[in-house]
């Protein structure tokens, strides 16, 4: 969006479901590393490609197929140490699924 939403508006869209801005093949998923707040979260899909990136806390949207199984990883950066390694299975919108590295 490309101004800013009131709550009347985020509680619009998600009380839409599939319906609104998620769509019901898609999944979202939270990340969390609260000890770990300069290193990056890459999202791999079951074929090892990178489909989302980002620093902690991640937050993606409805952008990733839901009921799949996704590779987590954690990454010091700027060594790119594997720090963390989990994986999980994406559920369909309005769910959301939640990753949390110590």
């Amino acid at each position: 969006f490309n101004v800013p939403l009131s709550s009347a508006d985020v509680a619009a869209i998600y009380n839409a479901d599939s319906a609104g801005k998620c769509q019901p093949t898609m999944g979202r998923l939270v990340v969390e590393a609260p000890q770990h707040p300069n290193a990056w979260i890459k999202i791999l899909d079951p074929l090892g490609n990178l489909v989302y990136r980002g620093t902690p806390p991640l937050y993606t949207s409805c952008v990733l197929f839901c009921d799949i199984t996704y590779t987590v990883k954690l990454i010091q950066d700027p060594t790119g140490q594997l720090l963390g390694l989990q994986q999980i299975t994406v559920p369909c919108c309005p769910e959301v699924a939640t990753v949390t590295f110590p």
